[in-house]
């Protein structure tokens, strides 16, 4: 079980450095689940278990709810990872759970903004920003910083969904502030430079993308646009292979094409 979810994590992980290949992930993360619950049928329930099976459903889930067509499936696997995560975390209170936990309040919520019910999805992502501060406190670490920046770029865009455009942009300015202080240290490591460039697109957008609510800043998105371009550059010059780092940089390039014929 362990084995078929190390696999679908290479195969099409949505949050790490993948293949591309999200059917074959999909069903590697099935199988891995298929097997697991047999073996919790069986009688192992140990926390070991339990950590396996919320795990599948949280990585089978976040896969389903970039799909087509499956965010439906995605709601229902992720919310059984929400409460799996949830139990799980109140008897450990270790990092990698509050980890899972987070990121299953983050996916979940996105299946909500996906469905256009952003007031759930800000509640969702502020119960992940939560869990953030509390890892912050609990277990201090650049990658604890990281995901705080990570949560303010996720509440910040469920603001922008219920069209609170002011506090959409602090939360993204908050997001970047994060990341530029940690990159310094993590240059080379595309994690951290994929956090920049998400809020540099986003604050691109919300300067002067006419396709947002925006504040009529042509220039200024210009600008945030070509400094994520640059960073999506780096990224793919790390690990050209990257299917993810090769598409995040062809929408840079759009991106900046679209507000120079405006």
């Amino acid at each position: 079980a362990v084995a078929y979810q190390r696999v679908g994590d290479v195969q099409g992980d949505p949050w790490a450095p993948n293949l591309g290949v999200s059917k074959e992930a999909m069903r590697s993360y099935q199988k891995s689940l298929e097997l697991a619950e047999r073996l919790s049928r069986n009688g192992a329930n140990d926390m070991k278990m339990s950590r396996l099976l919320a795990q599948g459903d949280f990585k089978l889930g976040a896969l389903q709810a970039q799909s087509a067509g499956q965010v439906s499936a995605a709601h229902e696997v992720l919310s059984r990872a929400v409460a799996a995560a949830e139990k799980l975390e109140q008897q450990t209170h270790e990092l990698e759970d509050i980890r899972l936990l987070q990121n299953s309040y983050i996916r979940l919520s996105d299946t909500y903004l996906d469905t256009g019910d952003p007031v759930n999805a800000v509640a969702g992502y502020r119960r992940g920003m939560r869990l953030a501060g509390r890892r912050m406190i609990e277990f201090p670490s650049d990658r604890t910083r990281l995901y705080l920046a990570m949560s303010h770029s996720r509440v910040a865009e469920a603001l922008n969904s219920l069209g609170d455009l002011p506090g959409a942009i602090e939360g993204y300015r908050k997001s970047l502030a994060l990341a530029d202080e940690l990159l310094p240290k993590h240059a080379a490591d595309p994690i951290y430079l994929r956090v920049r460039m998400i809020a540099l697109i986003w604050l691109g957008d919300l300067s002067g993308n006419p396709s947002y609510i925006n504040q009529g800043d042509a220039q200024a998105a210009l600008q945030r646009y070509r400094e994520s371009l640059a960073v999506a550059e780096q990224i793919v010059a790390l690990d050209p292979k990257n299917a993810r780092a090769r598409h995040d940089l062809g929408g840079g390039h759009r991106l900046v094409a679209e507000i120079l014929k405006l």
